[in-house]
């Protein structure tokens, strides 16, 4: 089975389109179910660990409009809720309780890596230096065991913040905030 187009974006790209934007048949939803384990992003795990078990065909006109709002799940959810769901993700998949075919188990992880990253982005722009700080180990061995995936589904500039921060506990995290105001004050510059 060869990715599609849509599996590759998902893939390369972190995109995984809104649970309303995909019709599953009801033998797929039975045979793969939701991670009930996580609680915030179980469809996130559920859509994309689908896309390896079925193929996918994406519409490029717009049937449904998804609205953000304040008091929608991942907007209101506690960061450490989605912090507890990831770590969560993690162990499942390293003690082998997410079933994704043996090819490509470097490419699911690579998703999640992906995921984990940008959520640590949020984290280290938002100055959010108690929960951020809680990921170093996380992504030390992260990066220590699966360094091809880490090299290949983050991105450069996420692979920088993350190695600074695994530099030195104290100055290199507290350099990678002051790189990261740094970082944003030259992109919205020079937008």
């Amino acid at each position: 089975m060869s990715p599609t187009d849509f599996q590759l974006a998902m893939l390369t790209k972190g995109f995984l389109p809104f649970c309303s934007g995909l019709c599953l048949k009801t033998k797929v939803m039975l045979n793969l179910k939701f991670n009930e384990k996580l609680n915030i992003l179980l469809d996130v795990e559920f859509f994309h660990r689908v896309l390896y078990y079925t193929s996918a065909l994406v519409l490029t006109d717009i049937i449904s409009i998804y609205r953000k709002h304040e008091s929608s799940t991942y907007h209101s959810a506690d960061l450490k809720q989605i912090q507890a769901d990831i770590k969560t993700w993690i162990c499942e998949l390293d003690n082998n309780s997410i079933k994704i075919p043996d090819e490509f188990k470097g490419e699911y992880r690579g998703f999640l890596l992906r995921r984990l990253s940008i959520f640590y982005s949020c984290l280290i722009y938002d100055h959010r230096m108690d929960l951020a700080s809680q990921w170093l180990d996380v992504w030390r061995e992260q990066v220590n065991k699966h360094t091809d995936v880490y090299k290949k589904f983050v991105t450069k500039t996420m692979q920088f913040f993350i190695n600074v921060s695994l530099v030195d506990g104290n100055y290199g995290f507290f350099l990678t905030f002051l790189l990261a105001r740094l970082h944003r004050l030259l992109i919205t510059r020079f937008r």
